[in-house]
């Protein structure tokens, strides 16, 4: 997760943290201003890359849901499911839905929409549950100040700022329990460094008497 601070939005814990039984919430984003939520932020394991070859080893995937002013619309934790069991997910950095458009932003290096990524997308949106959305995919460089959707305008840029959006190899540092074992084993390192701080003062002593029984006469 990126370090950076937005001032436009603040990080929380997740309204709703078990939304899924394939994706994993990990935090929510405010508004600074008036304190309403702006999106939240998930992650999945991911075995494919932004171009939907399969990786060599199995990745975290880290992307973004802007909601609307009315909040969340749990429709959307169906739709990522969906994306998830169909092998689609992958290039999808952010995911928004408004008034019956379902956009995706997508990561840079994908370097084309195929028609089959867009006909499975396609196929999502419009079998949505109670109803059928239209589908728009965008990259990064296609927000422009005339783009449809006034809080996709508004915030997208700004969520693509403050986020490592995206799939990075797994490390300790996703592991959700890192603190507790790395206070440990900064405990155990300050133990042994203690240890052999007192081990090469006793063979100093040690070394010390042997040099004075050395100095002495043999008679």
């Amino acid at each position: 997760m990126s370090q950076v601070e937005s001032v436009t939005l603040q990080r929380r814990e997740p309204q709703i943290a078990r939304c899924s039984r394939f994706f994993f919430a990990e935090h929510d984003l405010l508004d600074r201003k008036d304190g309403r939520m702006v999106c939240s932020i998930y992650s999945t394991h991911q075995h494919m890359d932004a171009n939907g070859r399969y990786r060599l080893s199995v990745g975290i995937q880290t992307f973004a849901v802007l909601w609307e002013l009315d909040g969340t619309d749990s429709r959307l934790f169906n739709v990522i499911e969906e994306a998830i069991a169909c092998d689609v997910l992958a290039p999808v950095q952010l995911i928004h839905h408004s008034k019956g458009l379902l956009t995706l932003l997508v990561d840079p290096s994908f370097r084309q929409i195929t028609g089959q990524f867009e006909e499975f997308w396609r196929c999502i949106a419009t079998n949505v549950i109670c109803d059928s959305w239209e589908l728009r995919i965008l990259f990064e460089q296609d927000i422009q100040p005339s783009i449809e959707g006034r809080r996709f305008r508004e915030y997208a840029q700004s969520i693509l700022a403050v986020e490592s959006l995206g799939i990075e190899d797994i490390s300790l540092d996703h592991f959700l329990f890192r603190e507790e074992w790395n206070q440990v084993m900064d405990d155990i390192a300050s133990s042994q460094r203690a240890e052999s701080e007192m081990n090469d003062g006793q063979s100093a002593l040690d070394s010390s008497d042997n040099d004075k029984l050395d100095d002495e006469p043999p008679f």
